[in-house]
């Protein structure tokens, strides 16, 4: 042990007295902990989506409105039908499609609970995921804005 002891107390001295084995001992992992973090960042801006609005109506416009000021999001275009879906994904260019019903303004005021389709892009999950959420974030909002004034 005592062996070990004093091999590892020389070692302590040639590390701290060499410059270059100190830079590299701890400049490196600090140079790399900073590069990486600017680089690597879970945060998605101006993704494109399109959306499919079969309701056309004063709701589903408010809440493309608020997809649109989002930092997040890039509305692509919109589209008519489910048929255009599946061509907009295989461009490679959309991430996020958002399908608004029929009546969905209707259904939102009378029964208090519209739905609204989110489809994402399989083909990168982590970013369909976070993609997803930010808009769950955004309906949140929408939501909580309706229910204060509901209460006005």
């Amino acid at each position: 042990m005592k062996q070990f002891v004093s091999f590892v107390r020389k070692e302590f001295y040639h590390v701290f007295r060499d410059r270059t084995t100190l830079l590299m001992l701890f400049g490196l992992p600090i140079a790399m902990i900073t590069l990486f973090g600017f680089a690597l960042t879970n945060e998605i801006k101006n993704s494109k989506i399109v959306v499919c609005d079969y309701a056309k109506d004063i709701a589903s416009l408010q809440i493309i409105n608020q997809l649109e000021a989002s930092k997040s999001f890039e509305i692509e275009r919109s589209i008519l039908s489910h048929n255009e879906i599946e061509a907009a994904f295989k461009t490679g260019k959309v991430k996020l499609v958002i399908v608004f019903p029929a009546h969905f303004n209707a259904d939102l005021l009378h029964t208090n609970t519209a739905q609204i389709q989110i489809i994402a892009d399989a083909s990168d999950p982590n970013t369909g995921t976070t993609l997803t959420n930010y808009v769950n974030a955004i309906l949140n909002d929408y939501q909580k804005g309706l229910q204060e004034t509901a209460r006005q």
